[in-house]
């Protein structure tokens, strides 16, 4: 700071006014960049903090030459039916063909390679590879933390402590009784924006011929889409073209029904490894798992009270987690509604709860829609006020006063350093400068 007031004081010229609007113009350029690297430590507006992401950085300016950002649509859609995977001239459809074609054009031929596995009849396959070399998941629960020939690393927990990443498989669903939804997706839904929080779906694609309506609910009212096939069926079990078949007929008719095309996908039963790793990161999506110590185990045949008491497990603890449930039927909608109900009962938890992709400050869910909006995750009554952005609320540690006076403390520096050397009139004019720059950035931060 010496060196600039030095500076300052050596080369005031001031113009024929006698104001040196250059200084003033520089001034108030400082004032603006300190404003804002206040303003985004504290996480009031969409910036450093997003930025910091391991996914997100490098990465502001999405691909647009990968399948998954593609809006194109196939000349047919397949059955919905679940008993067979996509086959035939389903297969030839250029929507798979150009998509196949780009992953053998970037993925390691090695893997691309590893055999499928048989397929038996729901989650079971007889897996014919050795599952410690491909990582295969539900073998021992094998995930990949770093990027290889299968891509990028998978997603298995949220970054920050007590963040919970939450997750609904299968939807959408419906289910009408009586005139009215019944623990299906839209009393989820409701649920869910009762409390003011905001969670991510896998959607199945079948599923969304049915219920088009239901997934665009759920998008206009702010919740996480994401890619969980169009049949369901274990995905080692695939050939490499039905893979992509089922990935991209499943991101065609989201972004047919909500406008959006999703970057990130969750694999049936969690059922993959390296080859279909790296077919679907080529694609360009991101692939989401989870950790079996926050599975609900909803759709795996345990009862409701055992479900209930899993979830409720996982109140109040620091370990960052995804969580898995289902919204498949009545029953797993039943038991995911009747634990956020009682969150409410309780008061609130100390969990952040938020959707897969902000738990990680990834704003870019969507391919040519990043999100603007830093959603609420507190369910407490002792919450922070929106900040920012709508919906939007100070990071942990930080709030309108403690970044009201970063700002002012930085702006009282400046015009310290303005001040030395100048005129009446050249206080005058820069006191002007401040009060309109002090203006702008409050009424951006409305």
């Amino acid at each position: 700071m010496a060196r600039e007031k030095k500076s300052q004081q050596k080369v005031v010229q001031p113009t024929q006014s006698g104001v040196p609007w250059i200084r003033v113009a520089m001034i108030a350029s400082g004032i603006i960049a300190v404003i804002a690297l206040a303003i985004g430590q504290s996480g009031e507006i969409l910036g450093p903090r997003f930025a910091r992401s391991p996914i997100d950085v490098g990465r502001r300016a999405l691909p647009t030459n990968v399948p998954a950002a593609s809006t194109a649509q196939p000349s047919a859609w397949p059955s919905a039916d679940q008993k067979n995977p996509i086959n035939g001239v389903y297969l030839n459809d250029p929507i798979v063909q150009n998509a196949l074609a780009y992953v053998q054009s970037v993925a390691d031929p090695a893997t691309l390679a590893i055999p499928p596995s048989t397929y038996i009849n729901g989650a079971k396959v007889n897996y014919s590879a050795d599952p410690s070399q491909t990582c295969y998941w539900p073998s021992n629960g094998c995930t990949r933390s770093s990027a290889g020939n299968w891509g990028p690393p998978d997603i298995v927990y949220c970054d920050k402590p007590g963040q919970w990443g939450l997750t609904f498989d299968d939807g959408p669903s419906y289910n009408i009784v009586n005139g009215s939804h019944y623990n299906d997706s839209r009393v989820l839904l409701n649920q869910l924006n009762s409390m003011n929080i905001k969670a991510t779906f896998f959607i199945i694609g079948g599923y969304v011929t049915y219920w088009p309506a239901e997934l665009q609910a759920l998008a206009s009212s702010g919740m996480q889409i994401a890619g969980h096939s169009w049949t369901h069926h274990p995905t080692t079990s695939l050939t490499n073209a039905q893979i992509v078949a089922e990935v991209m007929y499943t991101q065609a008719f989201i972004y047919k029904t909500t406008g959006l095309l999703p970057r990130y996908f969750r694999p049936p039963y969690g059922d993959i490894d390296d080859r279909a790793r790296a077919i679907i990161n080529a694609l360009g999506f991101r692939i989401v798992v989870w950790d079996g110590n926050y599975d609900s185990l909803d759709s795996d045949g345990v009862t409701y009270d055992v479900a209930l008491a899993r979830i409720h497990s996982w109140f109040g603890i620091d370990q960052p987690i995804i969580s898995l449930q289902h919204t498949l039927s009545g029953f797993t909608a039943g038991i995911a509604i009747q634990a956020l109900k009682d969150i409410v009962a309780m008061g609130g938890i100390s969990n952040q709860i938020m959707p897969v992709a902000q738990c990680l400050d990834d704003t870019l869910w969507y391919y040519g829609k990043p999100v603007t909006t830093w959603y609420n995750t507190c369910t407490q009554s002792s919450c922070p006020p929106p900040l920012g952005y709508s919906g939007h609320q100070a990071s942990p540690g930080a709030s309108p006063g403690t970044t009201q006076a970063a700002a002012t403390q930085a702006v009282a520096g400046l015009l310290q350093v303005a001040s030395d050397g100048y005129t009446r009139n050249e206080h005058e004019a820069i006191a002007t400068a401040v009060m309109a720059v002090l203006l702008v950035c409050g009424m951006a931060s409305m």
